[in-house]
C-alpha cells in the first residue's frame, strides 16, 4: 500500500526541478526554512487515502500519464484548441481537486 500519496501529481512537480540539481526548493512554513528536494520527495501526504489506496493511485495515473499532451499543446500555442488537450486539463484539473483536503 502506497503510504507517500502525492496531492500534487510528480509530473508536475518535475516541471519546476531544477535542470541541473533536479531538485525543488521546499519551504517549511512553521520553521521558515527551505532546502533542495527531489520532487519525489514534496507535496505528498502520508497515508492521505488509507483504504485500498493502491487502486486510487492506479486510476489517478491514468489521468497524470496524460500531462504530456497539455504541456505539447501549450508549446504549440493550442492549449485552447486541442480537444485532448483540454480533455487532459479537466481530467487532472479535477483530480487535484478531489486530492485536495481543502476541497472538501
Amino acid at each position: 500500500m502506497p503510504r507517500r500519496q502525492h496531492t500534487v501529481t510528480k509530473a508536475i512537480l518535475k516541471r519546476f526541478a531544477d535542470p541541473k540539481t533536479k531538485r525543488l526548493e521546499e519551504y517549511d512554513f512553521p520553521s521558515d526554512t527551505h532546502s533542495p528536494e527531489k520532487p519525489n520527495d514534496v507535496g505528498y501526504v502520508l497515508d492521505f487515502i488509507d483504504y485500498d489506496a493502491q487502486r486510487f493511485e492506479d486510476k489517478w495515473q491514468k489521468s497524470e500519464q496524460k500531462i504530456g499532451a497539455i504541456y505539447e499543446a501549450f508549446r504549440r500555442g493550442a492549449l485552447h484548441t486541442d480537444a485532448k488537450a483540454i480533455d487532459a486539463a479537466k481530467n487532472l484539473i479535477a483530480l487535484h481537486a478531489s486530492r485536495s483536503r481543502t476541497m472538501s
